[in-house]
C-alpha cells in the first residue's frame, strides 16, 4: 500500500505531503487542541520535514511550555511558535498594524511570514487618526516588496497605506 500523504494520529490526520505539494508544510492551529496533541502533531511535522520549522499558531501558555520541554530552542512571539530553524530571509515584507489591539494578529502574521522565508519589518501603531504616524513610515513602506496591513477597527488604514506607498513609488519613478 502506498503512503497516503498523511499520518493518522487518531485525533488528527497530519498532512505530511503538503510541503511537496505546495512548497510549505502544514501549520498547526493550536486553538482547541491539548498541549499533548500539539506536541504530537509538531513531532510528526518535524519528522517529515526536519529542514523546515513547524509553525504553531494560537498556542496557550500550557502548549508553549509543553513544546519548550521537547524543543528548548523554539522561537515564541506571543501565541505563535516556530519549532526548528528559520530559513534565511528573502525579500522584505512590512507588517503594519493600526493600533496596539491589532498586535496579536500582526505578530502572528509576521511570524508566519518569517517561518515561510520572508524578511519582515514591523510598523506598529500607525492608525489613520494620526495620519502623520502613517506618513512617517513611508521610507519603510517604500522599501518593502509587500505590505500586509492589520487593522481590526481601522478600516481606512489599508487604503491610506496603499496610497502613501503608491504615491511614493510614482514620485520616485518619475523623478
Amino acid at each position: 500500500m502506498s503512503d497516503p500523504g498523511y499520518v493518522d494520529l487518531g485525533f488528527a490526520r497530519v498532512d505530511t505531503d503538503r510541503l511537496a505539494r505546495t512548497g510549505d508544510p502544514e501549520v498547526v492551529y493550536a486553538a482547541g487542541k491539548t498541549a499533548d496533541e500539539v506536541v504530537a502533531i509538531v513531532a510528526t511535522l518535524r519528522g517529515a520535514a526536519p529542514e523546515r520549522p513547524a509553525l504553531v499558531t494560537r498556542a496557550t501558555t500550557d502548549t508553549v511550555s509543553a513544546l519548550a520541554d521537547r524543543w528548548p530552542d523554539l522561537l515564541v512571539e506571543r501565541s505563535t511558535v516556530a519549532v526548528g530553524p528559520l530559513p534565511a530571509p528573502a525579500g522584505r515584507v512590512a507588517v503594519v498594524s493600526a493600533g496596539t489591539s491589532d498586535e496579536p494578529v500582526a505578530t502572528e502574521a509576521a511570524m508566519t511570514l518569517r517561518v515561510h522565508g520572508a524578511g519582515v519589518v514591523r510598523v506598529t501603531d500607525v492608525g489613520v487618526a494620526g495620519l502623520h504616524r502613517v506618513l512617517a513610515t513611508r521610507p519603510v513602506l517604500d522599501e518593502a516588496d509587500v505590505v500586509v496591513v492589520v487593522a481590526g477597527m481601522e478600516g481606512a488604514l489599508p487604503s491610506v497605506v496603499g496610497a502613501a506607498r503608491s504615491c511614493a513609488l510614482r514620485c520616485s519613478a518619475s523623478c
